[in-house]
């Protein structure tokens, strides 16, 4: 939380500080009262996003502070949605961002977009009143499907089921090869059957963590196997190691980008260089050699303030079930209990029941569990 921090530099940080604050309260008052909110409300969303921001910026000269522009945007949704819809239009955006980021989309997609002045999406109105709405991603021959909102009182299966199946039929129709929905932000008992009505297909993905009190044990693995410090030289070993590792389990269905080097290399930059998961914990990073081979590795990010996130490991198939994998999960646990992180949590495809039941050997337990969905036509051939 306080990398960077120093006594000789406090004075300038502060008197910094002060006139940040002096610019952004006013701001953030104006911007709520010409939003049509109350003014309390604009402090209090300020407040939140420069604590949240300064905890989890990437670097030391990062700022956050209110942006006027926004006002006009702000006010029509508050105008036409109602406030209670304001919050989660906001997740939905972030959640937007972070898949376009998985996917790479950039470049040429971007300015199709805001060229577009909207990115595409269904939504189902009741008089003037917007009760659910989808949005989705294209990306070349991939369509992802960013996720299912609807309002309480209209959380009900005709009316998501009408606006899923239209949702699905408009990537479709976009000439897509496939369709994945990572992350669908919202649960409903009948989410699952309505998706593979829709013909997605359903999968289940567990989020596991543990807590990081006490030491942990030494682990053995073959003699030969030496661990080094996580470096951005690294990556190319790594993404033909992943591409390799992902092919005899579920997460290649799952996720195109697995089934190639070029697309590992891919979700490694997200997690590196666009901070994904959160911020690099290089001490808790390593990567496994045999004899100068590359055999396995593990990233590990600062999802939140303390909380580590295992964002990726593998092990070349040839040397799984050695002990390989249970050392680098190891290694993770013992070098974030040093430097006092709280937990360390990851994600496993509920199929991959041989890197599940490790992980629960090692003392994760399951905090939650939901479903990712993929479509892809019988006769496409990868």
């Amino acid at each position: 939380m306080f990398r960077g921090f120093s006594a000789a530099t406090f004075g300038r940080d502060f008197t910094a500080s002060i006139v940040v604050f002096l610019v952004a309260m006013p701001l953030c008052m104006g911007i709520a009262i010409a939003s049509g909110v109350p003014p309390e409300r604009g402090l209090i969303t300020g407040i939140i996003g420069g604590v949240i921001v300064g905890l989890l910026a990437g670097s030391p000269l990062q700022v956050s502070g209110p942006a006027a522009g926004l006002a006009v945007i702000v006010f029509e949704i508050v105008r036409d949605q109602g406030l209670s819809a304001l919050g989660p239009i906001l997740v939905l955006a972030g959640l937007i961002q972070v898949i376009a980021g998985i996917v790479r989309v950039g470049g040429e997609n971007a300015r199709r977009v805001i060229g577009r002045r909207s990115v595409p999406g269904k939504a189902v109105r009741v008089g003037t009143q917007t009760v659910g709405y989808t949005y989705y991603v294209i990306s070349g021959s991939l369509g992802v499907l960013a996720g299912l909102v609807m309002a309480p009182a209209w959380n009900i299966p005709e009316v998501g089921e009408s606006l899923l199946q239209a949702t699905v039929d408009a990537i479709r129709q976009r000439g897509v090869r496939r369709i994945e929905s990572p992350c669908m932000s919202m649960a409903s008992p009948w989410l699952v059957p309505v998706c593979e009505r829709a013909g997605l297909q359903a999968a289940w993905r567990t989020f596991l963590r543990v807590e990081l009190a006490g030491p942990h044990a030494a682990v053995q693995s073959p003699a030969l196997v030496q661990l080094e410090p996580w470096r951005e030289m690294h990556v190319h070993e790594a993404a033909a190691i992943m591409q390799a590792a992902y092919q005899t389990t579920v997460d290649v269905e799952l996720n195109m980008l697995y089934r190639t080097v070029e697309g590992c290399s891919g979700v490694l930059d997200n997690l590196l260089q666009q901070g994904g998961c959160g911020p690099l914990v290089a001490e808790a990073s390593v990567f496994a050699r045999d004899r100068g081979q590359g055999i396995g590795f593990v990233v590990v990010t600062e999802i939140a303030p303390q909380q580590g996130h295992l964002a990726q490991v593998a092990v070349l198939p040839a040397y799984q079930r050695q002990g390989v994998g249970r050392r680098l999960v190891n290694h993770c646990l013992t070098q974030l209990a040093a430097r006092h992180f709280d937990t360390l949590s990851l994600i496993v495809s509920r199929a991959n029941q041989p890197a599940f039941r490790l992980y629960q050997t090692m003392g994760l337990q399951e905090i939650f569990t939901f479903p990712v969905f993929v479509w892809e036509p019988p006769q496409s051939v990868y």
